[in-house]
């Protein structure tokens, strides 16, 4: 399975952190290949042209990027962007998005 590129997308920083370390830690223990990390929101355009990515993941306060970051032209076709929810955002659930967006990949 080649490996998947998951890009974060937040407003400030600090839980995003938070959630990328933790999605890392799943991912080594599930053997799982995935690249995580995260960008705010200024960083997003810039980081999409130049880099590879799977799929976006906004966070709950990021939510309002999603028609704007499905616009932009992508290096990879078929970029997936995705909303996290504020559940999983808010109790930082790495595994269950990690699985989420692994799973909508694996569909894709």
């Amino acid at each position: 399975m080649p490996r998947k590129i998951i890009m974060l997308v937040c407003t400030g920083g600090m839980s995003s952190s938070l959630l990328v370390g933790d999605m890392q830690q799943v991912a080594k223990e599930k053997q799982s290949d995935a690249y995580i990390f995260a960008v705010s929101e200024l960083e997003v355009e810039k980081k999409l042209q130049d880099k590879a990515v799977d799929i976006v993941l906004l966070s709950p306060q990021a939510r309002h990027l999603k028609n704007k970051v499905e616009a932009w032209p992508k290096k990879t076709d078929g970029c997936l962007v995705e909303t996290i929810t504020k559940e999983d955002f808010s109790t930082i659930n790495g595994e269950r998005i990690l699985d989420k967006a692994l799973d909508l990949l694996s569909r894709k």
